[in-house]
């Protein structure tokens, strides 16, 4: 059996290398939430200031004061901009919706790009360039409601030598509308496309939430505040993930028993490989029983479970049939893709899509 990587020596020459606590946390957290789980937090963290001390020269984001600085702007773009320490400390603290209700919305739902909505936006501008640059939004719902070689909408629109380049500015612009990367890439490809290929993604991200994939998970903990009892997981979504415990009766019942702030979540690791994330649930697992833990899980650790969607051979054939074309499917839709050719259905999906296939290859 392989040793635990992270040893009280590591852990405080890891711990050294950061003045605080914070910055501990964001870039190791790892090791941070290995010195919390051995109970040499302090020890470690002795060189740090306290959080007293540490916060005496910021400015403290409560609840009113994020609300009231919110309401000096009309725009997201404007406050994110502006005053963006009280416009992270308010997705930070779950009050964003809130904070914004009153503020003009530039992006608009999935459902808005209709053709007919489209041909009243289109109409304001006389060429590719002018659309790109005023109105990059209106393009990547052109794009996905698959109206970009229509003539009667587009038409109209003067074409220019060479590709657009989306400047840093538009990027960091255009990013500020999404919450996570993955809704960013799906609603806007091309200014994402722009941010990877650039070197620019982290930085025009660091607002964005940050998940795992279905090969990388985080171990997190759920503890009831002064008893012997906690859950251990894994997630590649940790937040959405914990929301979803809380919900359930189990969790519930403990928070009606012990109080709701009893209830203490902690993502005890980055999102790192699957198979490395299954090994160290199980062994934190059988630590938490040894030391007289009530471990709430109902097996001994390891499973990672499903994916979010449960593909049917029904929901395969629906989402085939949105598509003439193959590779129209696999790029727009590529979990119902997949899924089709794990259950070896994939033939019978894509019937429809056979002559424009042929077409393809025996022209």
């Amino acid at each position: 059996m392989k040793k635990r990587f992270w040893n009280k020596e590591k852990i405080i020459v890891e711990a050294k290398k950061y003045n605080t606590a914070t910055s501990w946390f964001r870039n190791s957290r790892s090791s941070y939430g290995a010195a919390r789980e051995l109970g040499i937090y302090k020890l470690c963290s002795e060189h740090m200031p306290s959080i007293s001390e540490s916060n005496k020269s910021r400015i403290k984001y409560t609840k009113a004061v994020m609300l009231k600085e919110a309401r000096k702007h009309t725009t997201i773009k404007e406050w994110a901009t502006s005053a963006p320490g009280s416009y992270a400390a308010a997705w930070r603290t779950g009050i964003i919706e809130k904070a914004t209700c009153h503020m003009q919305r530039s992006r608009k739902s999935n459902d808005y790009y209709t053709k007919e909505n489209i041909k009243k936006e289109i109409k304001k501008y006389k060429s590719y360039e002018e659309l790109f640059e005023k109105n990059g939004a209106l393009y990547s719902g052109i794009i996905r409601a698959g109206l970009k070689d229509d003539k009667e909408l587009m038409g109209h629109l003067e074409k220019r030598d060479g590709i657009y380049k989306w400047p840093k500015e538009k990027v960091l612009e255009d990013a500020l509308k999404y919450d996570s990367i993955k809704s960013w890439r799906y609603y806007s490809s091309a200014a994402y496309s722009t941010a990877w290929n650039k070197g620019w993604l982290n930085e025009v991200s660091a607002h964005m939430r940050k998940d795992g994939t279905f090969y990388k998970r985080c171990l997190y903990s759920i503890k009831i505040r002064n008893q012997n009892i906690v859950y251990i997981g894994l997630t590649f979504k940790y937040k959405k993930r914990i929301r979803d415990h809380l919900k359930t009766e189990r969790f519930i019942n403990l928070a009606n028993k012990f109080g709701v702030k009893s209830i203490i979540p902690n993502q005890l690791t980055d999102y790192i490989d699957v198979n490395k994330a299954q090994r160290l649930e199980k062994k934190l697992i059988k630590k938490m029983k040894e030391s007289g833990y009530e471990v709430l899980n109902k097996n001994n650790g390891g499973s990672i479970g499903g994916t979010e969607i449960k593909w049917s051979k029904k929901k395969i054939v629906e989402s085939a049939k949105k598509y003439k074309t193959i590779k129209e499917w696999r790029k727009r839709f590529d979990p119902a893709y997949v899924a089709a050719l794990k259950f070896g259905i994939c033939d019978m999906c894509t019937e429809h899509m056979q002559i424009l296939r042929r077409k393809q290859i025996y022209a």
